[in-house]
């Protein structure tokens, strides 16, 4: 194990344990490590357990033990709340166990092992059906955690907080990668990507480096940025749950800066889905005569005025980016890699429908768009119990007021995270940045049961006692009372 790997399990040991927020910290800014195996992937059979997924796991332990277990599955099994999501989840535990064998030889599929070149091979068990399904649980509980820390509006700020570090990490490690490469220093990152998979970690498109930070490969590095950088631009500094103050524009600016120097094209195209949710938002908050949107809106007229005065007096700097634009977005489809991902998507396409729907079960086929993983991998059925829930949250509303501005915003914020994994991501899980925007969602929108809020899981009248013994409590009151 590499000093990384070890100072994430003091840190994490440190998190589980202590009464404050560093467990939302910890979760927060582990994103940004996509390429540090806190196992030796040698000790669990060549898999790659990255820290996120080990943050989700603690955070999840915690706010269940603090919560209690009966109050945490009676959420996730409330089709008011959790129930569409839950029964998706376990389908795809059921599709890996089944499909691989009903199907088996029967449709061609690209395995998850990642490799330089992906050949199709013939559908079959792999362990990678565990280890997907594992990480959807995971997905699955960090939006049921997220929900029950966030109903709480003191323990929502902190959330906002780990949030702004997570931001802060990502920002720095993108120019540590992109610093370190100038000065032929890259050697030095070596023990942060010790994962067991293929790394693109030093492409370049003409003479420029593509920053990755600390994550396999531009794109996800991209989708990275992207999901702090929504929620950044939209929710203003002067929400007391966002204190980012001072910090939000340099954060946003730097995450827009760090996505362009990816030069990732689904990065390209996503920012373009930021721009717009932003200018939505602005747009909203001018019709609802709100001060602070007419000053964004003033902002935003000085750059374009800005931005037109460059093409106006310094048409070579235009010319440089117009260039670079087209080559990476409007030539990407002459690229090999163009060529590969398509292919991708077509034969996890061509295993749904060989499978009659049902998919070929999860961990089973690799895509490069999230819409063809969930249908590859778990079919109509785990599609249509998705969309149910994500459909849950996008239409509901919240009960009080002065919550459904931040409402509005969370939902703005899922949308370039919904787009850019639809363009990118090569599994079925909406990934832990859309997660806790849904989780964080549904705090906001969904009143809280009568049965969650003032009685015991063991019996009415009675409170759930804390086992503070065992896990300390996340805040000053109890989360399954918030």
């Amino acid at each position: 194990m590499t000093y990384p790997g070890v100072l994430f399990w003091l840190l994490a040991v440190v998190a589980l344990c202590s009464r404050g927020p560093a467990i939302y910290l910890l979760f927060f800014m582990s994103w940004s490590f996509g390429t540090l195996a806190a196992i030796p992937p040698a000790a669990v059979g060549g898999v790659s357990i990255m820290p996120p997924w080990i943050a989700a796991a603690f955070l999840t332990a915690k706010v269940a033990m603090e919560v209690g277990p009966r109050v945490y599955l009676a959420a996730m099994f409330d089709f008011r709340r959790f129930g569409f999501l839950t029964l998706c989840t376990l389908y795809a535990l059921i599709s890996a166990v089944l499909m691989p064998r009903i199907f088996a030889g029967q449709v061609d599929v690209i395995t998850m092992r990642l490799v330089t070149i992906a050949a199709p091979t013939l559908l079959g068990p792999t362990p990678s059906n565990f280890i997907q399904a594992l990480y959807f649980v995971l997905t699955t509980v960090t939006v049921v955690s997220i929900y029950f820390v966030a109903r709480d509006p003191d323990q929502r700020r902190h959330l906002f907080i780990g949030f702004g570090w997570g931001a802060a990490v990502a920002v720095v490690t993108g120019l540590v990668d992109l610093l370190a490469a100038k000065a032929g220093l890259a050697g030095l990152l070596e023990p942060y990507r010790n994962a067991a998979y293929a790394l693109m970690v030093d492409n370049e498109v003409g003479d420029m480096k593509r920053v990755v930070g600390l994550m396999s490969e531009a794109s996800a590095y991209a989708a990275l940025c992207l999901s702090f950088l929504g929620l950044i631009a939209l929710v203003p500094d002067r929400d007391s749950a966002a204190p980012w103050g001072r910090w939000r524009t340099p954060l946003a600016l730097g995450l827009v800066a760090l996505t362009y120097l990816s030069t990732s094209s689904g990065g390209y195209v996503a920012l373009g889905a930021v721009a717009m949710v932003v200018l939505f938002g602005v747009g909203v908050g001018v019709l609802e005569g709100r001060k602070r949107s007419w000053i964004a809106a003033y902002w935003m007229l000085n750059l374009v005025v800005l931005a037109l005065g460059l093409i106006v007096f310094q048409p070579q700097i235009v010319d440089t980016v117009v260039k670079l634009v087209d080559a990476i977005v409007f030539q990407k489809t002459q690229t090999s890699s163009y060529i590969e991902r398509s292919m991708w998507n077509r034969i996890a396409y061509e295993a749904f429908l060989g499978t009659g729907g049902l998919g070929a079960g999860i961990g089973c086929c690799r895509a490069s768009s999230w819409v063809f993983a969930v249908l590859g991998n778990i079919g109509a059925p785990g599609a249509i119990l998705m969309v149910m829930f994500m459909a849950q949250v996008f239409v509901a509303r919240a009960a009080d007021p002065e919550d459904r501005g931040m409402l509005r915003m969370v939902k703005l914020a899922l949308l370039p995270n919904l787009f850019v994994i639809s363009l990118t991501s090569p599994s079925v899980g909406f990934g832990l940045g859309a997660a806790w925007l849904f989780g964080l969602g549904a705090a906001i929108a969904w009143p809280r049961p009568a049965t969650a809020a003032h009685a015991s899981p063991a019996g009415a009248g009675r409170a759930t006692p804390t086992p503070a013994r065992l896990i300390p409590s996340l805040g000053p009151r109890r989360l399954g009372d918030a």
